[in-house]
């Protein structure tokens, strides 16, 4: 038997009829009965841009279509896409229609229709890019969905969008129940026709033929007749009443007993080998030869699968799958519960899942089969292996066939409840209580068990929690799971980690983000970095991505910039409605402030605004809109912007570090507007001595402030390892003003010597308008003349807050006493100085503000937010 490698390098060829390319149509039972009257009627409507055949199930819908695809004569090509339970999401419906028009070659080997089917781009904007590869084939082309009540709402309403818009082409529906396609509004824009139940419906003269073919020469024209008017003609109707007049009289007549004496009916010849065969492949819902050697242990199964389908049985697809037709399989299928041992049912199902959990696009199929053969402990697998598929394409499908499974079933794998809660998180910008619940329980089950046997347990079993942590927002925890993972997978062998196969990059790249998300970003690049080699396309243009965004927040602006340039602007146009592009806006927000470029930075992040509630990084994406603000000299409009966007989405999870930036930039942006008061109480409410961050704002409010021994505070900082490149340049600029505000004028220069250092190394040039700019461009122009351009044409963020500079920290006591109603002897003996002193602070309050009484000094504090 070949092995399953080269199975999968059979190459599978294009169907021609004539110089009509069928891709997909189904292929017709050896006793199908053609009906020149249906194929007729569908003739008059050949030109026709949209035609719905619209009739209830089993009125013949497929087998009429395909019968007359078939007889179609030109050059022309007829892709059918069969939709099932795969298409009940929106991603899932256009990945089966991308699917069978690649299969058609109507899908270049690069671009973004390949980039989608391989799980990386949101389905935004493929229904356009269909509408584009269909135009752009240069030939006529028919598309027909099959079973288009399948589909939702949503993907309805995308045809609806790009029919007009789409030439030369024509789309053909079956479908059960009316929708937006026969609405008024689409007739007006496009030729439409309509095929009904009616058209469809057998006359009695074909209910004769079709029971004379069916080998039942006794079969009379008033029995026709009188089926005809029990049916009305329904297909599936009449071939089952057909069927049943060989059923003895009073015999029951449910669908099941039916179904069954249909196919008796249909394989009178199945031997005991046939029906053993038979009854082994319908539990797995297609097979090719080699699963169908697996699942009934005949070493050639290729004969008996083109005898079937001889029969009439079923059919092949263009990729070589066979499967029987549903009345079948429902008969074989029901019958193989009835009469095989449970156990075995269960193993030839667990069979078929392993298989379909190596084929591209049947990993749904796999969960099922795992769900229906009781084998919970394969889905986290199958999950885990086909990520981006499930998640992206089928996650509502993924939900609902989990679900199938009790709750003591979820319960006691795990694995599952963590499944469940991974789809649940998609949806929820802050995790519910439900998801937090299940959770914790699958943690409390994971944990309750004995140590794994092997790496790929160990691996399996650490990846879930960290996927249950990470989908609960528990970030710190997340990290910490993750790291475990990193050290099982640099313990594998190569043997190992070709079991795992695709699993280990799906899980690496949601550990760098969860890296980002808790704050450790040389940590998520040490990570990313290891990805390097991953041949995912998704997972390759999302690292560069999350790279340069890393690389972006630290302000290495140069490695960010190369990580971005790999990135084709084509590609990037095609990205921008994915959530995997939030770290290229955040990369190129902050390269184009670096270039002056303020409106360009607003423009860019702004692209991402509508999705913020989709997005964990949404404190990154607010703090790069206030520093752009901020930047820019616009810090009203900053805190205005910030405000709203923190009342928005202040209660949903963020690690410390990311909210500790955040407070940062808040403290900056008030500082800027002059509110001096209102950045110190901010900051006072933050007692982590930690961050970077924090340590910052509170240098540059001692400067603000007059303190500048305070503002010192911060040149450890420029020496830390852990240090970015943006919080060092941060640092040693305001240690540079600070001390030359000391008199410290060597020490001044060295550290402004290091800061353009680090901004020429790293292309970094915004910090220098975070700081009091009349100092900074003094000391530039005496001493570093060459790098004055640093501040050209940049905004002075700072220059309302340097009003306040003069004034020194018990002047500003005093200020704030005078703006109340206490007299000065009030003042003096709340500061513990005498009257004369405090006399003589207010006379330097009022030079330095220069105003002539205590009213105009309190107007002046208050204009420039020296008070609140």
């Amino acid at each position: 038997m070949p092995s399953r490698t080269e199975e999968r390098s059979i190459p599978v060829p294009t169907e021609a009829v004539s110089d009509t390319t069928l891709v997909g149509v189904p292929r017709l039972p050896s006793r199908f009965l053609h009906r020149p009257r249906v194929t007729d009627r569908l003739d008059e409507h050949d030109g026709v841009a949209l035609v719905v055949v619209r009739a209830p199930g089993g009125s013949g819908k497929t087998l009429a279509l395909a019968d007359w695809l078939r007889r179609r004569p030109g050059d022309e090509t007829q892709v059918w896409v069969a939709l099932d339970d795969r298409a009940a999401s929106r991603g899932g419906f256009w990945f089966l229609v991308v699917r069978a028009l690649a299969d058609a070659g109507l899908v270049g080997d690069e671009g973004p229709l390949r980039d989608f089917l391989a799980g990386y781009l949101d389905v935004t904007f493929v229904p356009a890019w269909v509408a584009d590869a269909l135009n752009g084939s240069g030939r006529h082309i028919r598309l027909v969905l099959d079973d288009l009540h399948t589909a939702p709402d949503e993907s309805i309403d995308d045809l609806v969008r790009i029919l007009p818009r789409i030439q030369g082409a024509q789309l053909i529906v079956a479908t059960r129940r009316r929708s937006r396609l026969e609405s008024i509004v689409v007739r007006e824009r496009i030729d439409t026709a309509t095929i009904l139940a009616t058209d469809l419906a057998f006359d009695t003269a074909e209910v004769h033929q079709l029971g004379r073919q069916n080998g039942n020469d006794a079969f009379s024209g008033d029995t026709a007749e009188a089926i005809r008017a029990a049916t009305v003609g329904h297909t599936l109707a009449t071939r089952l009443a057909i069927a049943a007049t060989a059923t003895p009289a009073g015999a029951p007549h449910d669908l099941g007993r039916i179904a069954a004496d249909a196919v008796r009916d249909m394989i009178p010849s199945l031997d005991d080998d046939g029906r053993r065969f038979a009854l082994r492949i319908a539990l797995a819902p297609a097979v090719d030869r080699f699963l169908a050697s697996r699942l009934t242990g005949v070493a050639d199964a290729g004969p008996m699968l083109a005898r079937f389908e001889r029969e009439g049985l079923g059919e092949f697809d263009e990729h070589g799958m066979f499967s029987f037709h549903v009345l079948v399989r429902l008969a074989l299928e029901r019958e193989a519960e009835r009469d095989l041992d449970g156990g075995e049912v269960r193993s030839l199902r667990r069979v078929a899942a392993s298989d379909f959990a190596d084929r591209r696009g049947w990993a749904l199929t796999a969960v099922e089969l795992s769900v229906r053969a009781g084998d919970t402990a394969r889905i986290w697998p199958i999950v885990a292996q086909n990520f981006s598929d499930l998640i992206n394409h089928h996650d509502a499908e993924l939900e609902r066939v989990v679900s199938l499974l009790s709750p003591e079933q979820i319960a006691a794998d795990g694995t599952v409840g963590i499944v469940l809660a991974i789809v649940q998180s998609e949806h929820e910008a802050m995790p519910s209580f439900t998801l937090v619940e299940r959770v914790d329980t699958a943690l409390a089950e994971l944990a309750a068990r004995r140590p794994p046997v092997d790496a790929v347990e160990a691996f399996y079993r650490r990846l879930s929690e960290f996927a249950g942590l990470r989908s609960a927002r528990r970030y710190t925890q997340a990290v910490l799971a993750g790291t475990q993972v990193v050290g099982i997978l640099d313990a594998m062998t190569p043997d190992d980690r070709r079991r795992i196969g695709p699993a280990a990059g799906a899980g690496m790249i949601q550990i760098v983000i969860t890296n980002v998300l808790e704050g450790r970003m040389r940590q998520a690049a040490v990570l990313a970095e290891r990805l390097a080699a991953d041949t995912h396309p998704g997972r390759r243009l999302h690292r560069r991505a999350l790279v340069g965004y890393i690389h972006a927040l630290r302000g290495e602006m140069v490695q960010a910039g190369t990580m971005t340039d790999q990135m084709a602007e084509s590609r990037i146009a095609q990205w921008r409605a994915t959530v995997p592009a939030t770290g290229w806006y955040i990369a190129e927000s902050l390269m184009r402030i670096e270039r002056n470029d303020v409106t360009g930075a607003l423009e860019t992040i702004a692209e991402i605004d509508a999705r913020i509630a989709r997005v964990e990084h949404w404190p990154y994406l607010l703090w790069v809109r206030a520093y752009i603000r901020l930047v820019a000299g616009e810090a009203e409009v900053g805190l205005d912007e910030l405000a709203h966007a923190l009342a928005v989405n202040g209660a949903r999870a963020a690690s410390d570090t990311a909210l500790a930036q955040l407070v940062g930039i808040r403290s900056d942006l008030n500082i800027a507007a002059g509110r001096l008061e209102t950045a110190r109480s901010l900051l006072e409410t933050c007692s982590d001595s930690r961050s970077a961050h924090l340590a910052i704002a509170r240098a540059r409010l001692a400067l603000a402030t007059g303190d500048a021994g305070a503002a010192l505070l911060v040149e450890s900082l420029a020496k830390f390892d852990d240090a970015t490149p943006r919080q060092r340049l941060d640092a040693l600029l305001l240690v540079s003003v600070a001390r030359a505000r000391s008199g410290h004028r060597t020490e001044s220069v060295a550290a402004l010597k290091r800061a353009i250092a680090i901004a020429d190394l790293q292309g970094l040039r915004s910090p220098f308008a975070l700081v009091p700019r009349a100092e900074l461009a003094a000391l530039i122009a005496e001493e570093f003349p060459s790098s004055g351009e640093l501040l050209d044409g940049r905004a002075d963020p700072f220059g309302r807050a340097l009003a306040a500079v003069s004034l020194t920290d018990r002047e500003l006591v005093v200020l704030r006493r005078l703006a109340t109603d206490a007299t000065l002897r009030q003042i003096a003996d709340e500061l513990f100085v005498s009257l004369n002193t405090v006399k003589t602070q207010v006379a330097s309050v009022y030079r330095k503000l220069d105003v002539a009484s205590r009213d105009q000094a309190a107007a002046e504090a208050r204009r420039r937010h020296l008070v609140d």
